[in-house]
């Protein structure tokens, strides 16, 4: 396997009345991130407030902070919680400037500020294999997904002490399909975005989906699907407010 990583960025028509998804279309890219020299690539978020990308490598324990522009220029990292790996997603939280992470070592989230001291943790409710966060801000909770051996697979909503207040069951199936978390938050119709991979047997990996779900149900409202190579795998997605794209991490590129 050769040691590049790739940012891709897929351009979504998201209609803010609707929230329909059209056939995603590549913007630029794909970009080596400069600090990365390892596959791994997992999660990833955009803070509003400084205008910078955060994205994780599962192998490693820090969280690295890029530019959002073609640059991609390197602003350095902050340490992971508890100087602990295998970190799989990462969400933002713009009231109050923090971030939300989730482990798939110890099915933990982790409540962290900008210069990684964490602030709180609570055994979330994924616990096969926790591949996905989300922050909503209009009611100030979190959704996880858990990436189960075979289908069904769940999403759960929880409050930020880790009260549980909803268990979904995902419209995607297959084995081992759900990655990361995102959401398209605008105004009180919120949706959540998910990367759903499938695969053509245990090891094969054939195609990507993302998902658009309605967070109250799970159920799909939308979805493109993009063929996948051996260089496409894809985990990390989230939604850019400023023109309705998506950013996307590759795990490598094979």
């Amino acid at each position: 396997m050769r040691n590049r990583k790739i940012f891709l960025v897929l351009f979504l028509l998201a209609n803010c009345s609707s929230l329909l998804f059209s056939q995603g279309q590549l913007i630029w890219g794909p970009v080596t991130p400069a600090t990365q020299d390892t596959c791994g690539l997992y999660g990833v978020c955009y803070n509003t407030n400084n205008d910078r990308i955060y994205y994780l490598n599962i192998y490693r324990n820090l969280i690295y902070i890029a530019g959002s522009d073609q640059a991609m220029t390197s602003y350095g990292t902050i340490p992971a919680p508890n100087g602990m790996t295998h970190f799989t997603d990462i969400t933002f939280c713009g009231h109050d400037n923090t971030f939300w992470l989730v482990n798939c070592s110890n099915d933990m989230a982790y409540h962290i500020d900008t210069l990684g001291n964490i602030l709180g943790s609570f055994a979330c409710p994924a616990t096969t294999y926790a591949s996905g966060i989300t922050y909503f801000e209009n009611t100030g909770t979190l959704f996880f997904v858990d990436r189960m051996a075979n289908s069904p697979h769940y999403i759960y909503e929880t409050d930020t002490m880790g009260n549980l207040l909803n268990t979904m069951i995902h419209p995607g199936q297959g084995y081992m399909g759900p990655r990361c978390l995102g959401s398209i938050q605008a105004g009180y119709s919120s949706r959540l975005i998910n990367v759903f991979t499938y695969f053509n047997s245990v090891n094969g990996l054939d195609s990507s989906s993302v998902f658009l779900m309605d967070p109250g149900s799970g159920s799909l409202e939308s979805q493109f699907r993009f063929s996948c190579s051996g260089n496409d795998n894809i985990r990390g997605v989230e939604f850019d407010p400023r023109d309705g794209s998506l950013w996307i991490t590759n795990f490598a590129d094979g």
